[in-house]
């Protein structure tokens, strides 16, 4: 399990992932997160928080460039009001980004 700054228990993590944001866990901004990541195909995300590290990670790939799907229904919020307003706001950067539940991935 990964813990927040809190040192509280989180997510399961993968072996050599560790828990990350948007704005870089080693301190690079946005930007640099999103031009950082490996490869030039469409990003697919999920992830908790969806207000937090899937938007921030979904803006920064989509300022460099990168297209984007987020699976709505493998995301969470801190609150399902939190996680509906992060999803219209990611509607909006259609059609660089788009947002799809988990049985309509292509």
């Amino acid at each position: 399990m990964c813990r927040n700054s809190e040192n509280r228990m989180t997510v399961p993590c993968l072996p050599g992932v560790g828990p990350r944001s948007a704005a870089g866990a080693s301190g690079h901004d946005a930007g640099a997160a999103g031009a950082g990541i490996v490869g030039d195909a469409p990003l697919v995300l999920c992830g908790v928080a969806t207000e937090c590290c899937v938007l921030g990670t979904a803006f920064a790939a989509a300022d460099a460039g990168r297209r984007v799907t987020v699976v709505a229904d493998a995301c969470a919020g801190a609150s399902m009001a939190l996680h509906e307003q992060a999803l219209v706001l990611l509607e909006q950067l259609a059609p660089l980004v788009s947002v799809v539940t988990a049985d309509r991935l292509p």
